[in-house]
């Protein structure tokens, strides 16, 4: 078998074990129950939600069916809240969430939504609700921040959001990481016999 066909056939096997493994999660919050002032990290889907500084609650976002929650960051500051969201490890690709309650850029209020890895964007949090789609600065990344970075003047700061979509993609397979190693033997043993 020539260098050049075995390259091929592993390249293959590489994409074809790394799409057939990837999953689209829905982070939807509702496995919670409402509560105010929560500073133990959330896990839902294999994907973690941990504050690093400040506090969140969950709050009912009236979106959904009954019982539908969403992920409100530090309505009452002791300081700026960062929050960090992580998928086991993994490389994910960030695909949307729902704006519950956007910043409130009336009273100074902003947040900052960033990923770490990949193609490294980072994004003003919207000022208005809805959906909110991210692009492929957000692909490939090993976490999505979100960063109170000002507090404002009033009293009802927050940043609410629902329904963060994720992709996951995992690592290559063991077939596919078995066959890169084989051809690197091969070349290698290529290389030696000329």
């Amino acid at each position: 078998m020539s260098t050049r066909l075995a390259s091929i056939l592993c390249a293959a096997a590489l994409a074809s074990a790394s799409a057939a493994g990837a999953v689209t999660v829905v982070v939807d919050y509702d496995g919670a129950t409402a509560k105010d002032f929560v500073t133990t990290p959330y896990y839902e889907h294999g994907v973690t939600t941990t504050v690093d500084a400040g506090h969140y609650d969950f709050y009912a976002d009236a979106t959904g069916g009954d019982g539908d929650l969403a992920f409100n960051i530090d309505d009452q500051h002791n300081g700026l809240t960062r929050v960090t969201i992580t998928a086991q490890g993994l490389m994910f690709d960030a695909l949307s969430l729902d704006v519950i309650n956007p910043a409130d850029t009336a009273t100074g209020e902003t947040y900052t939504i960033s990923a770490i890895g990949g193609g490294g964007g980072s994004m003003a949090a919207p000022a208005t609700a809805g959906p909110l789609t991210f692009g492929p600065q957000f692909q490939g990344i090993t976490a999505l921040v979100i960063t109170q970075t000002s507090a404002g003047t009033g009293s009802s700061a927050a940043f609410a959001f629902d329904d963060l979509t994720i992709k996951s993609l995992p690592e290559p397979s063991r077939v596919g990481s078995l066959c890169a190693a084989g051809l690197a033997v091969f070349a290698l043993g290529r290389r030696r016999t000329r």
